[in-house]
This record gives C-alpha cells, sequence and structure tokens, in this order.
C-alpha cells in the first residue's frame, strides 16, 4: 500500500492560521492533514495577537527539532518526533514560517525519500486469523503509544458488498463499510471513518491494511477491523 509521489513539494510544509479555529480539534485537523498531504504540518488560532495551536510530523522528520531551530520566535513549544503543541506572537507568523520551511528544505534536500508518502504495515495477516483470540493476543502487548504503535495487518479478500453510512444532517455518505467473505464463508466488516470509497463497489477483491480491536455491542462482543488503506488486487 504504498503511495509514491512523483515529485517532491516546493514548499515542504504547511503552517496554517485562522481566527476561530476551535483549539480543542487542531491537533486531530493536523493530523488528517499530514497524512492526506504528506507534509509536516502546524495549525493554529489567532486570537487577541496570540497564536496557539499543533504540530503534526511525517516519519522521519521531527517537529520538535523544527521548532527548536526557531526558538527564539516562538512564547512556548513541547512535544516530541511526531507532535507538538506551540504558541507565538502573531506579528512572528511570517519570519516563523519561513524559518520552519527552511529547516525543512534543508531536511529534504538531505532525505528527500522522507517526502514520499507510504505507509507501513507489520504483517500479513491469514484470513483465518480473523478471530476473537486475535483481539486477546494484542491486549496483552498494550498499551500502544508513540514508539510503540497499534499493529497494522494487510488483509487479501473477496468482497462481499460496500455500503455508505450517510450523515444525519445532510443525508450525503460519510463513511465505508465494507464486507469481506473468509474461504470458509464467514463475513467481516472493514469500516473507513469520515471516508468514502464508491470504486470499492466495482472490485471483487482488494488488500486492505486493518487494525484489529474488540467491538462490544448489547453484551455481544466481537472483532472490529478499522480500514487505513487499500489497494485493489
Amino acid at each position: 500500500a504504498e503511495k509514491a509521489a512523483s515529485h517532491y513539494p516546493s514548499e515542504p510544509i504547511l503552517f496554517l492560521g485562522a481566527e476561530g479555529w476551535h483549539i480543542g480539534v487542531i491537533g486531530i485537523a493536523a493530523s488528517k492533514i499530514a497524512e492526506k498531504y504528506w507534509r509536516p504540518t502546524w495549525l493554529f488560532e489567532r486570537k487577541g495577537g496570540i497564536c496557539k495551536g499543533s504540530a503534526r510530523s511525517i516519519p522521519g522528520f521531527d517537529v520538535t527539532d523544527a521548532m527548536a531551530s526557531a526558538s527564539h520566535l516562538f512564547e512556548k513549544f513541547g512535544g516530541h518526533q511526531a507532535a507538538g503543541g506551540f504558541s507565538f506572537k502573531s506579528e512572528y507568523e511570517e519570519p516563523l514560517r519561513r524559518a520552519l520551511s527552511e529547516f525543512a528544505l534543508a531536511q529534504l534536500q538531505k532525505n528527500p525519500e522522507t517526502w514520499i508518502s507510504h505507509i507501513s504495515y507489520d504483517c500479513r495477516l491469514e484470513l483465518d486469523f480473523l478471530q476473537l483470540d486475535l483481539v486477546k493476543h494484542l491486549d496483552e502487548l498494550k498499551p500502544f503509544g508513540h514508539g510503540f504503535e497499534e499493529p497494522l495487518f494487510a488483509i487479501e479478500a473477496e468482497i462481499e458488498s460496500v455500503r455508505f453510512l450517510r450523515d444525519k444532517a445532510t443525508g450525503e455518505a460519510k463513511h465505508t463499510q465494507v464486507f469481506i467473505q473468509t474461504p470458509q464463508g464467514a463475513t467481516h466488516k472493514i469500516m473507513f471513518f469520515h471516508e468514502v470509497y464508491e470504486e470499492l463497489g466495482d472490485l471483487q477483491s482488494a488488500r486492505f491494511l486493518v487494525y484489529a480491536n474488540r467491538n462490544v455491542f448489547r453484551g455481544q462482543v466481537s472483532l472490529s477491523l478499522m480500514g487505513k488503506d487499500w489497494e485493489p488486487l
């Protein structure tokens, strides 16, 4: 499930701010943007002459080192390689954008492959292992976090059907459910939240990258597969 870029970006980071952005969701948004556009991302809210926000990175790029290179322009900052928080005076917005871009450009020139989008998974999983016992073994490895990520599995399966969950307010498709079938005839659901993949409906089979979790509903425990990515077979 590797997605290689055809060229390297002229602007190696995303540094975006606005008034009225909710500070509580900026980190989540920065993660989504960094993953989609495959660039280190700084998002911040402008309020009363101060900008506060969150930074999210791509593998191989340390956002805390980047901020340390321009520490004199920040009021404060902190975090680790993959993520951080920060604040700075609004008057330093443009100098800070330039400083972070220059740091990232130097890193890009040293390690251009860092800016090639890719997803790494832990192992290929045979469909026979899609059972609750898998989750029990994964529970023994917890807690997962930075430096010890939750295992990501690759599975290849026949597609039984594809459904879309719709937004209650707009009626538009919002999430994708893919139902796959094992050789033994068992059916499993792969859930892609906040992604709409209409093209999956035209495929007979695909390779999926998934996380395996435990789902409890009305007292019933089942295996839950959360989709990360996919590609046709």
